[in-house]
């Protein structure tokens, strides 16, 4: 976590570039998409997940909605601190809400895909068996 806003800073120079509607939003949904399956990797390697995951898996289990809806409920409950607040906000901000859950559970999905076929290639079952107990 304490590596992300230095390589923002270091790599944001190098990822500017001119473009209409169209161009940024397919950049901003490579991003999305790459978000998605970075937790995934995260949750499938069982190296910790950001505290937004564990809450929204938290809470899941104690309530029994879906993790990705819980994701939605939160982002939308951060937007409206952050507006009374007085904080900027965009249409990315909202897209970001209504997208972050879906692309994490597609991200933890693809990679649980990724390891369930290496998996039978290597007969390793005890790998099946742990991305079977992951899900978001």
């Amino acid at each position: 976590v304490a590596m992300i806003g230095p390589l923002i800073d270091l790599l944001l120079p190098y990822l500017q570039f001119e473009g209409g509607v169209l161009a940024r939003a397919l950049h901003f949904s490579f991003g999305l998409w790459a978000i998605g399956i970075g937790i995934g990797c995260l949750m499938h390697a069982r190296l910790g997940i950001g505290t937004h995951e564990a809450l929204s898996l938290a809470i899941s289990d104690h309530t029994g909605i879906p993790p990705k809806k819980v994701r939605l409920y939160q982002e939308i409950a951060w937007i409206v601190m952050g507006l009374s607040l007085g904080s900027q906000f965009g249409i990315g901000t909202f897209a970001v809400a209504l997208f972050i859950g879906p692309a994490i559970s597609a991200g933890a999905r693809s990679v649980g895909r990724v390891l369930m076929a290496l998996s039978s290639a290597i007969e390793a079952p005890e790998v099946a068996a742990h991305v079977g107990s992951v899900g978001y």
